[in-house]
């Protein structure tokens, strides 16, 4: 009995791979990138192993989609905490960041947790855990309760004098 081997083919027709795999890059050195729909070699795309075809956007138009949901997401966060600085009402969001209440942001960091984890704890369970502050607001409360990040001592105005 002959194994069976099936032959897949592109839309126009060519031969992409014969044998058990559905589809094989070899041989090709373009793919068509979803986003951008532009043909571009595949040094251009990530690899995606969870993919049949292997590639979806090109690393251009990857780079611009993960931008892009960074910041609605930053912006759907900053809404959810209020939109303003806890202690001062500053409003700009260039200038807001969230800050850990109890402190402990090192820690998070350092068991793995980035940013996309802490923007999705805090729009899923509304935790109290966090709070929106202005910069300077979170530097002056970071020099008040002497929260340096386990690097020592930080180096402020009042050490100097």
């Amino acid at each position: 009995m002959r194994p069976r081997h099936s032959v897949s083919t592109t839309r126009f027709g060519e031969v992409v791979a014969v044998g058990r795999r559905r589809w094989s890059n070899s041989g090709m050195n373009t793919h068509k990138c979803f986003k951008c729909k532009q043909i571009k070699n595949v040094s251009e795309f990530y690899p995606r192993g969870n993919k049949s075809h292997g590639f979806t956007y090109c690393k251009q138009c990857n780079a611009i989609s993960t931008h892009q949901y960074k910041i609605t997401l930053q912006n759907t966060v900053i809404e959810a905490l209020g939109g303003c600085c806890e202690v001062c009402g500053f409003r700009d969001k260039r200038a807001l960041q969230i800050d850990h209440i109890n402190g402990g942001g090192a820690v998070q960091r350092r068991a793995g947790k980035n940013w996309l984890r802490i923007y999705r704890e805090i729009l899923s369970s509304k935790t109290d855990k966090y709070q929106l502050l202005c910069a300077n607001c979170n530097w002056i409360k970071r020099a008040e309760r002497k929260e340096y990040g386990g690097r020592g001592l930080l180096t402020t105005a009042e050490n100097l004098l």
